[in-house]
């Protein structure tokens, strides 16, 4: 127990009080109870899964009985932020335009939803980011694209994002979440009489999903906040206690790698946990690092699990010594061998380089997954590892540290 709660009695008369102030907590629990498709299914943060699902619904000939409703109405309530002299279509005709010839498509040349119609036309990019956030100039290499492709097309450029946040080309109309949610509960209005139930209840799941996870309950936020206050030192100490996927992640690969009796475990911590075959130990190249610039073991090249919260990879890592010439030969000769070291760094950093990196966890998979989830991914992959890549890795970086 932390410092902090080395009171154990007025720690558990905290608890106390906070688990009976039922009150309170009902207020909170009302609204994220009950069953729910999206989060049973765990599509609550994903970009991509907001994406396929408003895809579906902007689609007029999706199987939700709306026809091109949405589509309309989001174009109507986007385009009317703009000032009327830039505006791309003319509010008053798009309001009686049929749209139901517009093509739908999910990812196309990496737009996350492009609707292209040819009739009117028109196009319309859509940019969604939820947690992420721009990059390499996406918004403008989009442009570029659908100016050279569709040059006698209106464009309509949106940058969806939970608060609404300016978009660095200033082509694009800045939408928030909360916009969107007012737009689908205005439609679920209009709608619900002639909705099949089972589009209703989506519909209604999704607008949940967005109040719970993605937009900002002002009435929630205030509770939340009052409950802190009050409660203060049994949530932080429950927090304290809360699961952590990083460290669970950390010690299923150091079980991994304990399981085989190929290797020597090295220094190990959340974040990173280095190793070698036992080989290595006795080639005396791979173990000149003085014990005070990287591990009191004085290895020089390790494999290294690096766990992140954004991604996890499996490398081989050359680290500092004092024996530069030694440095620069390995790190030119894996650089001749591509097929073999993938993932290596572009140039030969002073302390530590890495030769070979390939990854096995990306952000999504470790935003979305549970321990239970990513465990027989990084299995198989750990297999298909000492089955197909260390063997080749081993062998060329042995027969050139000997030679």
């Amino acid at each position: 127990m932390t410092e902090q709660f080395d009171d154990t009695d007025s720690l558990r008369e905290a608890l106390e009080e906070f688990v009976l102030d039922r009150d309170a907590l009902s207020a909170i629990e009302n609204q994220f109870s009950g069953f729910n498709v999206f989060e049973a299914i765990g599509h609550t943060h994903a970009e991509e899964r907001h994406s396929n699902f408003l895809g579906f619904l902007f689609d007029p000939q999706g199987s939700h009985g709306l026809g091109d409703a949405v589509l309309r109405e989001f174009i109507l309530r986007t385009v009317r932020s703009v000032p009327r002299e830039a505006r791309p279509v003319d509010l008053l005709k798009m309001s009686v335009t049929d749209l139901s010839s517009t093509l739908i498509l999910r990812e196309h040349r990496n737009i996350d939803i492009f609707g292209l119609n040819e009739e009117e036309k028109l196009v319309l990019v859509i940019e969604n980011k939820i947690r992420s956030s721009e990059h390499s100039n996406q918004l403008q290499r989009y442009r570029e694209y659908v100016d050279s492709q569709y040059p006698d097309h209106r464009e309509i450029y949106v940058y969806l994002t939970p608060e609404g946040e300016e978009p660095s080309d200033g082509s694009y109309i800045p939408y928030s979440y909360t916009d969107l949610l007012l737009l689908l509960e205005d439609i679920i209005k209009e709608h619900r009489k002639s909705l099949a139930a089972p589009i209703l209840s989506t519909l209604e799941h999704y607008l949940e999903i967005l109040r719970r996870y993605v937009v900002s309950d002002e009435a929630l936020v205030t509770l939340a906040k009052s409950i802190y206050q009050k409660h203060k030192t049994a949530l932080e100490f429950i927090f304290e206690q809360r699961p952590d996927l990083q460290l669970e992640l950390s010690d299923l690969i150091v079980g991994l790698i304990a399981e085989s009796s190929k290797f020597i475990q090295d220094r190990h911590v959340k974040t990173s946990i280095n190793f070698v075959p036992r080989e290595w130990a006795n080639i005396p190249k791979f173990n000149i690092t003085p014990d005070n610039l990287w591990t009191k073991s004085g290895r020089t090249v390790m494999l290294e699990f690096r766990n992140s919260t954004a991604s996890m990879n499996l490398c081989v890592v050359l680290g500092p010594t004092d024996d530069q010439q030694f440095r620069e030969s390995m790190y030119d000769y894996c650089k001749s061998k591509p097929d073999i070291f993938r993932g290596i760094t572009s140039k030969l950093y002073q302390s530590f380089v890495t030769l070979y990196s390939k990854r096995i966890l990306s952000r999504q998979q470790l935003e979305d997954g549970e321990l239970s989830d990513l465990e027989p991914i990084i299995r198989k992959f750990w297999e298909e590892f000492l089955e197909h890549d260390l063997p080749i890795i081993c062998k060329a970086l042995e027969e050139h540290a000997t030679s």
